[in-house]
Formats: C-alpha cells, sequence, structure tokens
C-alpha cells in the first residue's frame, strides 16, 4: 500500500512496514526511513458487513491529522495490476490488525506461532490443504471441532503424565 494524504498544506506519505501503517520520511541522503504511526483504536464498524478500520494519528507540525484505514480487503485491492496480472495489493497479507510491537501486540506474539503451526497442520490433513465446508459457519463448526480434539489430547497427555 502506498497512499498519500493532503490535508491543507501538508502531504503525507504512507507505507506498509512491518505489519503496519508507516509514515515514509527520506534524510538529507535519500535514504527511506518508515515511521510507524500510533494506532489510537481498532474501531469495528457495521453496515451490511462488519468492518475493521485503524484509527490512526498522523503527527504533524501544523496539526496532528485522524484517519481510519481498512483492514480488511477492499473492492480495490482486489482489482488486477494490467502489469503483473496480480492482485494490486494484498491487504490483509500486509496489514495486521493488532500491529506488532504494540502493547496488545506484544501480549499476543506468544500465541501466533502455536496457532499458526495448528492451522497449517489442520489444512494439511485434508486433501487439497483445504478444509471440506461450505461457508463460514460450516468451517467455523470444524475449526471448534479440531480445537477441541487438541485440546482433548493435549489434555490426555498431561493426565498421563502426571499420573506415571
Amino acid at each position: 500500500m502506498h497512499d498519500q494524504v493532503k490535508k491543507g498544506p501538508c502531504r503525507h506519505d504512507l507505507n506498509v512496514a512491518e505489519g503496519r501503517v508507516c509514515k515514509r520520511l527520506l534524510t538529507d541522503d535519500g535514504t527511506t526511513y518508515y515511521t510507524p504511526l500510533p494506532v489510537e483504536e481498532l474501531e469495528r464498524r457495521e453496515s451490511k458487513q462488519t468492518r475493521f478500520y485503524h484509527r490512526l494519528i498522523i503527527p504533524c507540525q501544523v496539526e496532528d491529522h485522524v484517519l481510519r484505514i481498512r483492514v480488511d480487503e477492499t473492492p480495490e485491492d482486489r482489482e488486477i495490476d494490467p502489469s503483473t496480472k496480480r492482485q494490486r495489493f494484498n491487504r490483509t497479507e500486509h496489514l495486521r490488525q493488532i500491529p506488532p510491537d504494540t502493547h496488545a501486540g506484544r501480549r499476543l506474539k506468544g500465541f501466533r506461532q502455536d496457532s499458526e503451526s495448528q492451522h497449517s497442520r489442520f489444512d494439511q490433513s485434508y486433501p487439497h490443504k483445504r478444509v471440506p465446508a461450505y461457508g463460514a459457519n460450516a468451517a467455523l463448526l470444524i475449526y471448534i471441532g479440531y480445537a477441541w480434539l487438541s485440546n482433548c489430547v493435549a489434555r490426555a497427555k498431561i493426565t498421563h503424565a502426571l499420573a506415571a
């Protein structure tokens, strides 16, 4: 994502780096430097669908600017770039709802590797490496069942080890 925010006399270049929106700055020698913008809140808005936004503050010499950026995929993201024949921007791949190096991100950091390895193992257990479900509710039911089974196996192993 590369975006330019213009508010009055101000102009700010924004990019996504390390899972969050950053202000792009150029140093005297031409080196690019990315400054992470503080996420004030992860907003949840409901319309026909639930959408999540980062409410950001862009620090500025004139005045601080408030900006909302969608965290989920937008219709513009799905457009095919004629030069690369791929989607323009995979927002969900690059922009995290809970950015790393924030208070909430540090609290969740230890869980990420475990959950990703569980999901990977789960997907690989099915042919074609995908869950055989039609619709989000059916997939959620299968995921809950898998998590329940996984927790039961872990509990049985712990109980067996403590009894020995």
